[in-house]
């Protein structure tokens, strides 16, 4: 009897402590948080918002966070934001999870290397970085020269320039031997170098000659005549510069521009023209072809203009030619006497009937038709 009651209350205790374990596993969750690559941290919150507190999951007693991957059964229920944190590595975005009893829930996370972390493993395995990809110094014939990689050929352009050379048809040389062969190409092609620029025999002449005509027109003491400088208009999209000429006479007038690159421009009446220049100083003299035929009166009536043009913008140069001259005669000696001794004009204030008796018309004699009243 004895052994029968004992069976009977065994029975009911372990009857009793599995009613008691399915009360306690029914409210119960589980959880699986994982991560690639592992052992990163694991962090949660439950608020919502852009500020966000983030808490360590499953802290131990010094408050460290649980690392991946954690199994962890809680009885904790709701919605939860995880998120981990693993050096080297971008935070990923955080993951809602909500907690249901008697259900497992798995979280994974795919974390992204950061360059530096990668350059670091890449550099622990003895690899060097080379026109855009990891390789091995040796296997890539790669040399260390003043703390960089690089292939033996472009050690050697680097040595090459140290010492002030330059590379030129596949030679190293200096500076002033690379000008001499080119120059020595230019000649053979039978250039001439002048103001900077290797242009053929007959544009040398021509520009010479424009120089000097140029030069004597500026030089010479009785040129009096003064022309506005070209004024800025606009910009454009060029290492030169745009000039537009404007002929404002009845006359054909020649433009000479002699400067950085020299040339003649023959433009017609009230016509005009655009060049194209290499920026430089310019002086630029305006004369008229007819009836200015003679070297004399042409350096005594141009008009000169000294400018610097600049590259990328576009100007404008208006020739209106000399003022009129008109000789002194009997019917504008008064207006001639005027303007040369500065005599200013004064106004006679006429009241209004004498007006009327200046305009009103005289009857004629012997007139038939009666007079007003």
């Amino acid at each position: 009897m004895a052994t029968k009651l004992f069976m009977l209350i065994r029975r009911g205790v372990n009857l009793l402590f599995l009613l008691l374990l399915l009360v306690s596993i029914s409210g119960c969750c589980m959880v699986i948080i994982s991560s690639d690559p592992p052992n990163a941290e694991i962090l949660y919150t439950t608020e919502k918002g852009d500020s966000l507190v983030w808490q360590p999951w499953c802290a131990t007693s010094k408050g460290i966070s649980a690392r991946t991957p954690k199994r962890h059964i809680t009885f904790r229920r709701g919605c939860y934001f995880f998120r981990t944190h693993l050096d080297g590595y971008y935070d990923p975005e955080p993951q809602l999870v909500e907690l249901l009893p008697l259900k497992i829930t798995r979280v994974h996370f795919s974390l992204q290397e950061r360059p530096e972390t990668f350059a670091r493993r890449q550099r622990e395995k003895g690899l060097v970085f080379y026109k855009n990809q990891w390789v091995e110094p040796v296997k890539a014939g790669l040399v260390n020269y003043k703390g960089k990689w690089m292939s033996k050929e472009e050690k050697f352009a680097i040595e090459q320039k140290e010492k002030g050379l330059v590379l030129f048809r596949g030679k190293w040389v200096s500076p002033a031997e690379k000008a001499e062969l080119i120059a020595e190409e230019y000649r053979a092609k039978g250039l001439i170098h002048y103001k900077g620029r290797w242009v053929k025999r007959e544009e040398y002449e021509k520009e010479k000659q424009i120089d000097e005509t140029v030069a004597k027109i500026v030089s010479t003491s009785d040129t009096q005549q003064r022309l506005e400088p070209p004024k800025v208009v606009g910009i454009i999209r060029s290492n030169k510069c745009k000039l537009r000429l404007f002929n404002g006479t009845g006359n054909v007038a020649l433009f000479y521009i002699s400067g950085t690159e020299s040339s003649l421009i023959r433009i017609e009446e009230y016509d005009s023209k655009v060049i194209m220049l290499l920026p430089g100083e310019y002086a630029i003299a305006v004369t008229e072809e007819e009836p200015l035929n003679t070297e004399e009166r042409k350096s005594a009536h141009a008009q000169v203009t000294k400018a610097r043009l600049r590259g990328g913008f576009q100007y404008s140069l208006t020739y209106e030619g000399e003022p009129l001259r008109l000789p002194v005669t009997s019917k504008n000696v008064d207006k001639y006497i005027k303007e040369k001794f500065e005599i200013p004009e004064i106004e006679i204030p006429v009241s209004e009937d004498e007006i009327k008796k200046i305009r009103r018309p005289k009857r004629p004699s012997g007139s038939y038709l009666p007079r007003k009243r």
